[in-house]
């Protein structure tokens, strides 16, 4: 909004119009730019993300034919509800997320959850800065060249007749609960 030789911005909570302290309006936009990453933290930011009638991110790859489901949607909204906004990394400004940030976040996700899932909540954080950084809402993508766990998977083996035993004792229920009614001891070893 322009008043006299003033450009003035509003935020989006906000009751009254603030001053950008600038006369052109490339200048004003470029304040508000910088603004927004200033004013926002990551949990704010990413509050709207994956919520499939609410953000643009998602109406704007539906718009250029990119694949988008409602399944993905709301697996990638979970995996940011629980392992992201809960982090002490989501009240950090936006703009002054680091690489390094973004590595300590990856080192207390090892600590406590599977190299799989770190890597899948990693995944939803480099979307949302990648969108802020495709609206040109930040300056630089801090999740640059942060690399994915490195892991085994392991190989499912098979269950030795012990340990079906234990399972399917031949009396009572055992860990399994009701089911089986034939006798563990009629099985083949």
């Amino acid at each position: 909004m322009e008043a006299g030789r003033i450009w003035y911005y509003k935020l989006p909570e906000g009751k009254h119009y603030l001053s950008t302290g600038q006369s052109t309006r490339s200048a004003a936009e470029q304040f508000v730019i910088e603004l927004i990453p200033r004013y926002y933290s990551f949990r704010r930011y990413a509050e709207p993300f994956f919520v499939w009638d609410r953000y643009p991110h998602i109406r704007r790859l539906r718009e250029e034919g990119k694949s988008i489901t409602r399944r993905h949607a709301k697996i990638q909204r979970i995996r940011l509800e629980k392992h992201i906004l809960p982090d002490p990394f989501s009240s950090k400004q936006l703009a002054k997320i680091t690489r390094a940030g973004v590595l300590e976040l990856r080192s207390r996700l090892l600590a406590k959850s599977a190299p799989a899932t770190v890597n899948n909540a990693l995944g939803v954080v480099k979307v949302i800065f990648r969108e802020a950084l495709y609206r040109e809402e930040i300056n630089r993508d801090p999740t640059t060249g942060v690399g994915r766990v490195k892991y085994r998977k392991e190989e499912r083996g098979v269950f030795t007749a012990e340990e079906l035993r234990r399972l399917f004792p031949d009396h009572g229920y055992g860990p399994c609960g009701t089911f089986g009614t034939v006798p563990a001891s009629t099985w083949p070893p």
